[in-house]
């Protein structure tokens, strides 16, 4: 016999259940012939044993983390996942051609799977309720209950069944299988996320299966409070027709306003009326942060997010408004793999942000620094700022250039990445080869086309979530096609290909925090050593 469990885990579903270092060690060792020797015995248990003698047991219906072995690890360790890797070829062949040792090149079949045509809204509420078991099922009701807003990500070719709650991210690794079911919580597994994830894919299986976003509720609506908005639009009108140059009064309504818009939970309106009140600050500063496009745009964008609540369309109240949407989150373990950073300049301040991909979730967090100068101090530019803490005894440089693992990190709803001030034993960070083609489909873009589809096809920009990077991808780059300079702009641009065929350009542009980026980014397109991503 097979196991289709086993069978249905890619390398990045085994790493959303285990974290991205193992699986790519297990690959490694597998390519260099110091795999596992697997056996598999009529009841599908499947053995694997090691050169060092190790032995790992996958057993049907239980979950990576549960499966014995003999290294006595208490989560996923890498026999597990090596294991897990290595069957699908290992099953592909007939019992007598079957190897007795794992080689170069074993693990193909796990890339290479067929797409099977699942949903979670097939999930029964008694398979829910065998799973998760009572305590978790009554949770969910009561969430259920309430209402909230589920963004659905049906199956793809390279994608598995996948869901955004307010609080955290479900995949669904493995068709049918709730045993491989992972959600990114800091709550003890299994929890009551697995079902409203599945409650979600059945309220969305009413129309055509595609990715949208659906309110979830399962109970009666309740009655309408009093306008929680009637203070902010005020705010925002008296501001729009008195102008920001005499605003600088309005500070006890902002307060007034926030208090209403947190008792009501309306994240996303609360969430403008802060980068108002930061906009006219920054004017009153005179700071380059100002812009009066922007501060018209919060404006603009509170009114819309105001009316589409009202007539509660296609998209709903609760969506427009974020109204599940927690203010912060703490992820039980996640790895995160930078994709780079940015410096801006304030008058003598920098102000440093991280792009960090979590592969697990299929989001990007940032993490933010701002550092100062006070005078006599001569404010410092990127480079210099490398050296400089951005977290605990974690260094700007080796964030940007390198990878976390981290059990303190807190996730904002606008997906800024929060750690303790002091640094703890909870978070390392470790280089990265830069190498991003494990990334999953929705963090790398292959082919610009498409993922132009992708971004006309979400709502609006001021009714979706108000979430930071909610574009930045890695970009896998086939070629450099033309590079110039334009001196009287003094930005570099660049026409690249990518791997699908397609072009994109690429412009940097001069700063004054960043003074040598444009002769870097140059150098590394022209260089010997092939630009990938």
């Amino acid at each position: 016999m097979s196991r289709p469990d086993l069978l249905a885990l890619s390398p990045e579903s085994i790493a959303s259940l285990a974290n991205l270092g193992l699986v790519k060690r297990a690959l490694r060792e597998i390519a260099a012939g110091e795999g596992p020797v697997l056996a598999e015995d009529e009841a599908g248990v499947v053995t694997g044993t090691f050169n060092d003698g190790v032995t790992a047991k996958l057993v049907p219906g239980m979950s990576l983390r549960e499966t014995p072995c003999s290294c006595g690890a208490v989560t996923v360790c890498r026999h597990r996942v090596a294991v897990a890797l290595a069957y699908p070829s290992f099953a592909a062949k007939p019992a007598a051609e079957r190897p007795s040792a794992l080689t170069d090149g074993s693990v193909e079949a796990s890339n290479t799977l067929p797409h099977v045509a699942w949903s979670p809204a097939e999930i029964t509420d008694d398979e829910l309720r065998r799973a998760l078991g009572r305590r978790a099922m009554d949770r969910a009701e009561e969430i259920a209950r309430a209402g909230l807003a589920v963004e659905i990500r049906p199956a793809s070719a390279g994608e598995v069944n996948a869901a955004r709650l307010p609080t955290c991210a479900v995949r669904f690794n493995v068709p049918s299988d709730l045993a491989y079911a992972r959600c990114d919580c800091a709550l003890p597994e299994p929890c009551e996320h697995i079902a409203l994830a599945a409650w979600a894919f059945r309220e969305a299986a009413k129309a055509p299966l595609v990715p949208k976003t659906v309110e979830l509720r399962r109970g009666p609506v309740a009655e309408a409070p009093p306008h929680p908005l009637k203070s902010a639009l005020d705010l925002a009108c008296e501001i729009l027709i008195e102008g920001v140059a005499s605003a600088s009064h309005l500070a006890p309504r902002f307060a007034l306003a926030r208090a209403e818009l947190a008792a009501a939970s309306l994240v996303w309106p609360a969430s403008i009326l802060t980068d108002l009140e930061l906009s006219l600050e920054a004017y009153r500063d005179r700071s380059a942060r100002y812009s009066a496009s922007v501060a018209a745009s919060l404006i603009t964008e509170l009114a819309a997010r105001s009316r589409a609540a009202e007539q509660n369309g296609e998209l709903s109240a609760r969506f427009v408004l974020g109204a599940d949407e927690a203010k912060e989150t703490l992820l039980e373990k996640v790895r995160l793999i930078s994709l780079g950073a940015r410096v801006f300049a304030d008058g003598r301040d920098r102000e440093a942000e991280v792009y960090l991909a979590d592969p697990s979730s299929s989001v990007v967090l940032v993490l933010r620094r701002r550092f100062a100068f006070p005078e006599p101090a001569l404010p410092e530019a990127g480079p210099d700022l490398a050296a400089r803490r951005i977290a605990g005894k974690i260094s700007f440089g080796s964030l940007a250039s390198g990878q976390m693992v981290s059990r303190s990190l807190k996730r904002l709803a606008n997906r800024e990445a929060v750690l303790p001030a002091r640094g703890d034993a909870k978070t390392s960070v470790t280089p990265h080869e830069g190498d991003f083609s494990a990334l999953p489909p929705s963090l790398l873009v292959r082919d610009p086309a498409e993922f132009e589809r992708s971004l006309r096809a979400l709502p609006p920009r001021m009714l979706r979530p108000r979430v930071l990077a909610e574009s930045t991808r890695a970009v896998e780059i086939a070629g450099v096609r033309s590079i110039y300079y334009r001196p009287g702009e003094q930005e570099l641009r660049a026409d690249l290909e990518t791997s699908s065929g397609g072009s994109i350009r690429l412009v940097k542009r001069h700063a004054s925090a960043t003074p040598g980026a444009v002769d870097a980014v140059a150098g590394a397109l022209t260089g010997e050593a092939r630009v990938r991503f």
